[in-house]
């Protein structure tokens, strides 16, 4: 669990800050190290199964801090955070604007 809590909050991290393409490389290496020192921290303090109290405080409070809404206590240590959108996006403009198309044709997307 810790380990795919730990790919979440890298994930957010790099979201928090990642504008395009090109500068993957730069935001991968902006948030390494904050990355390196939770997994030694988790290692350090390790928490039975089920009972990682300690580890989904670290995680809720991150996600707090990149402005996301955060839901704890789910199944008793599960932590999600919510990603709201500034804009509506409704399944009509997902078909539109990576060229699907719904029914049965060519370019027919899996959204």
């Amino acid at each position: 669990m810790k380990k795919s809590l730990l790919s979440v909050v890298l994930g957010f991290a790099a979201l928090g800050t990642f504008n395009a393409q090109a500068n993957l490389d730069q935001h991968v290496k902006n948030v390494e190290q904050q990355v390196i020192e939770w997994r030694r921290d988790f290692h350090q303090n390790p928490e039975l199964g089920n009972r990682e109290t300690r580890t989904a405080g670290i995680v809720a409070k991150h996600l707090k801090s990149l402005g996301m809404q955060v839901q704890t206590d789910i199944a008793y240590t599960g932590v999600v955070g919510i990603l709201k959108r500034r804009k509506a996006w409704s399944y009509g403009n997902a078909t539109r604007r990576y060229g699907c198309t719904t029914g049965n044709r060519k370019n027919r997307c899996a959204i």
